[in-house]
């Protein structure tokens, strides 16, 4: 059990250090390089949550909705949105951020290495601070964490910043993709199958809420699915428009 020295990063080569420090149990093992980066913040540390409008010009949340040119996907862990994620951004020549990647780029440690010191909540408070700087962006496949929507705050960025797809996956499917993978806090667990059916339980209706379009995930292959849910995006922004025409 070692004390250290506690820095967050919040931009790159922009790092803050904190005045407490934090004895350190966990049972992922980090590096000796990066020890003096372990994350440790209370709520009251982490920058201000503000509620904003992400407005465009025309002072319409909706239009900043699809003008920014963000593609937003939500769903369980395990449901495919990281390898569809980069498809879709290589495909459609956007840039691809995994919101999961982000947080651990800032902190210098794992998402579970982030439970272990701050449970669940303080991830929670990490995520929405890293998903309010990258709705700022423009252009970009944005794949969330599984509990993002939990948040009504996430959500309301989400709906308001871009074109918000929900991965929909069944509780065997999510299982096969996840049962060996150990980097899954939430997971980690003697009853897999029986966890996933009480998170997709959980989450279901706002993964419904929050988004535009609903894309059944299945057997097929990834390629298949990617330009099927291309077409879903098209149809969806034709739709506005149109809606937009005859108003």
């Amino acid at each position: 059990m070692n004390a250290v020295t506690v820095f967050i990063v919040y931009n790159p080569g922009n790092a803050k250090q904190l005045t407490d420090s934090t004895n350190v149990n966990s049972n992922h093992a980090v590096p000796d390089d990066e020890k003096a980066r372990v994350v440790s913040l209370s709520p009251n540390s982490l920058p201000p949550l503000v509620e904003t409008n992400y407005s465009s010009p025309d002072g319409s949340a909706e239009s900043r909705k699809f003008q920014s040119g963000n593609l937003i996907l939500v769903g369980m862990m395990g449901s495919g949105k990281t390898t569809m994620g980069r498809i879709l951004a290589r495909h459609l020549r956007k840039t691809f951020v995994d919101s999961d990647e982000e947080i651990q780029h800032r902190t210098g440690v794992t998402i579970p290495h982030i439970f272990d010191v701050e449970g669940e909540a303080g991830f929670r408070l990490r995520e929405t601070s890293a998903l309010e700087d990258l709705v700022h962006r423009e252009g970009l496949v944005l794949a969330t964490g599984g509990g993002a929507v939990l948040a009504a705050q996430n959500r309301e960025m989400m709906r308001q910043n871009g074109i918000v797809v929900y991965l929909k996956a069944g509780v065997h499917d999510l299982w096969l993709r996840t049962r060996h993978d150990r980097n899954r806090p939430l997971l980690q667990t003697k009853n897999l199958h029986g966890k996933l059916a009480e998170l997709l339980h959980q989450r279901e209706e706002l993964y419904q809420e929050v988004a535009d379009i609903v894309m059944p995930t299945g057997r097929q292959s990834v390629n298949s699915l990617m330009l099927k849910l291309v077409r879903e995006i098209e149809q969806f922004r034709n739709n506005n428009e149109l809606k937009h025409i005859q108003d």
